[in-house]
């Protein structure tokens, strides 16, 4: 049987990630679905080279008009004021304007060449998907050459993908939806066919701020019967309406008449995807091999980051031992870790659900970045923000190409403070019953409160030595509860859970047991990491990677062990604090230039270096040769060419691959959970305890 090509959208995601992540039973199904694929010739419309943009051009066609103050143009072309004035201000320094009101000679220029210019049209390819035995056009319209995924096994009834490296591959299982007898196609589509599937896409595409497709009407689109192509989709129980079942491909989150197609020809395959969906469900969303609880629910990252947290939270009263007391200023440093990831995601969440007008969207990928924040802190400014001058390491970066990702990438994206909290003063800036301008109003310090424990955050996701005692988590945690359950009121963060703990924690205030388990815990803890690391190379350690180690020492089971994220970030943090220990003591070395320094690396280890290392910023690896702290990648390059024996027992250690991992892992927050299991955990915890041996001149091959 001859291999059978396949599209995937999903990839190894899951499609309730891809859509703000919609509440459904169990974990998908994956399913690949016959479709016949037409083959189009679309006549399109090449968009004229501007030299100007629009709200430039549209500023300059008024003035011609007329002359007008900056308060009549916003009127008149319905933008803010602020943002009028600052587009003015650029068109006088770029001389296209003589005064605020009248056009310069080059000005005029400048509009007559945008009015001499005109489209042109050119073909584009492009291929159309129609399921085979329903006959319903999938909404999703694949441009440019084809390349089907990697298959690595295939049977009537199964595909199986392999995605990534095949060191590293992930594979995705799923069964076939086929015809059950093949059927005649046309060879050609109708042309009102094709267009009306276009005009579909177009109103998708637009939400997910993909371009859409400007068909030139007065040419015909040719389109030519293709080969058959499974479409890789998911099918999912629905939660609140487990008798309709969720099938989406990856760009809609669902396709009724798939389903409906389904019901009626595969009904064991329906039944199998609920009967599954409810077994799950009864034991409480555990996901099989897995520690953690799978959450569902709206707003699921910032719930995830909330739960965990209040694992950390502890109530130390006079009665509490020297170990109550340590043990909470260790745990301080994971409640503002996730603290901060809480309203990162807060903040994502809320400008999915209101993206910002096209209009601006394109001012921002237009502008540079020192521009963009120009225009953030007129907006921030007309919000009752105030000035953002002083912030300017949350904001000056924000760019509008990478906002535009955000909305197409939906699911494929881990958010950042510098992207979503610019974007939600934008979206707030456009609406006036916008969640966000209650909150400016009801929290005068958010910005310096965000400011403050982002620095925080920093500091110890990537330091296991920086001190934390003297910090007040609960009122930082209190405070970043009410500035998410304000912008997201429909959030449940469960706040009675939190409460019912502390109650239960001071009726158990006189059991000595609870106070003996705390220190018992961490005795085993220390008596397993000395074992592990060996008693003078463990107690040679910072406090921080200490407690660090603790955190994941060899002992704890699989319920006792942190969250995946915070286990990978725990490795992170110890490799960085011990790289940069370890390489400070070469300061004064001979200076290589980075790209000089990757050569050496790969020459030493026999090894091309992953994307993950060379694309370390020059100025973290500066800091870094300096002596200074900065990130695990630029370390890394500083340390190796200065090591001399241990080069090859390092190698043994696959050090490269340990670094690449940790860095990629790190990127996926919460969903690493789905990527990586309790065992590849332990064997990366392994590999950095014997890293760490080597570098220490502990290591004795075993």
């Amino acid at each position: 049987m001859a291999k059978p090509k396949v599209i995937s959208l999903l990839k190894t995601d899951k499609a309730n990630n891809l859509f703000l992540n919609a509440p459904i039973l169990g974990r998908p199904t994956d399913i690949f679905v016959q479709c016949a694929s037409y083959d189009l010739k679309l006549p399109v419309n090449v968009q004229e080279t501007r030299v100007l943009d629009i709200f430039e051009e549209t500023i300059l066609r008024m003035l011609r008009l007329k002359q007008c103050s900056a308060s009549e143009l916003a009127d008149i072309i319905c933008l803010e004021k602020d943002l009028v004035n600052f587009i003015i201000t650029r068109l006088l320094e770029k001389g296209l304007l003589e005064d605020k009101y009248t056009l310069s000679d080059a000005g005029k220029n400048q509009l007559d060449l945008q009015e001499s210019l005109r489209k042109e049209v050119e073909y584009q390819t492009a291929k159309i998907f129609i399921a085979n035995g329903c006959d319903v056009i999938l909404p999703y319209i694949h441009f440019g050459d084809f390349i089907s995924e990697d298959i690595v096994d295939f049977s009537w009834s199964k595909i199986t993908l392999g995605f990534g490296s095949i060191g590293n591959q992930k594979r995705v299982t799923g069964a076939c939806i086929r015809e059950k007898k093949g059927e005649r196609k046309m060879a050609i589509l109708p042309q009102v066919t094709i267009k009306n599937a276009i005009k579909k896409y177009n109103r998708l595409a637009n939400k997910r701020k993909r371009p859409s497709i400007v068909l030139a009407e007065e040419y015909g689109i040719e389109s030519t019967r293709g080969e058959n192509i499974y479409f890789h989709m998911q099918m999912a129980v629905q939660n609140g309406n487990s008798e309709e079942l969720m099938v989406s491909d990856g760009f809609v989150l669902n396709i009724d008449e798939i389903f409906g197609y389904i019901k009626a020809t595969n009904p064991d395959l329906v039944m199998n995807v609920q009967s599954k969906a409810v077994k799950m469900d009864m034991e409480g969303n555990q996901v099989e091999g897995s520690r953690q609880q799978v959450y569902n629910g709206k707003y699921p990252e910032v719930v995830r980051y909330c739960r965990d947290m209040e694992k950390y939270m502890h109530k130390i009263s006079d009665e509490s031992s020297l170990d109550d007391i340590k043990q909470t200023d260790e745990d301080k440093r994971q409640v503002i870790i996730n603290c901060y990831g809480m309203l990162e995601w807060a903040f994502y969440y809320l400008s999915l659900k209101y993206p910002v007008s096209d209009s601006l969207l394109q001012l921002f990928k237009r502008q540079k970045t020192y521009e963009n924040f120009e225009t953030i802190n007129n907006l921030a400014k007309k919000i009752g923000m105030g000035d953002l001058e002083g912030y300017q390491n949350l904001f000056n970066n924000f760019d509008g190409k990478k906002a535009e990702m955000i909305y197409q990438r939906v699911g494929d994206v881990t958010p950042t403070m510098k992207m979503a909290l610019p974007l939600c003063i934008v979206e707030a800036s456009e609406r006036d019953d916008s969640e966000f301008r209650k909150l400016v109003v009801q929290d005068h310090t958010l910005v310096t409160f965000i400011n403050r424990i982002g620095k925080m955050a920093a500091d110890f996701r990537h330091d296991s030595t920086v001190k934390v005692e003297n910090i007040r988590v609960e009122e930082i945690r209190d405070h970043a509860v009410r500035i998410i359950t304000t912008i997201l009121p429909d959030i449940q963060l469960k706040k009675e859970d939190i409460s019912e703990k502390e109650h239960v924690s001071n009726e158990k205030k006189e059991d000595n047991s609870d106070k003996k388990d705390v220190s018992n815990e961490r005795l085993r803890a220390t008596v397993a990491c000395e074992k592990a690391l060996g008693n003078l190379l463990y107690f040679s350690l910072d406090e921080g990677v200490q407690a660090d180690f603790r955190k994941i020492s060899p002992d704890k089971n699989s319920t006792q062990l942190p969250a995946a994220y915070e286990y990978v970030q725990i490795l992170y943090r110890i490799l960085q604090t011990v790289f940069y220990e370890e390489s400070i003591k070469n300061v004064d070395a001979k200076w290589l230039s980075k790209d000089e320094c990757i050569k050496t690396n790969e020459e030493i280890l026999g090894v091309k270096l992953p994307k993950s290392l060379v694309t370390v910023k020059n100025e973290r690896y500066n800091a870094a040769r300096k002596g200074f702290k900065a990130t695990l990648g630029a370390h890394f390059l500083v340390l190796i060419p200065n090591l001399f024996d241990e080069v090859e027992l390092l190698k043994g250690q696959d050090i490269v691959g340990v670094v690449s991992k940790i860095l990629d892992y790190r990127k996926h927050a919460n969903n690493i959970s789905l990527m990586v299991s309790d065992q590849e955990l332990a064997d990366l915890r392994e590999k950095v305890i014997n890293i760490i041996k080597i570098l220490g001149g502990y290591y004795n091959g075993k």
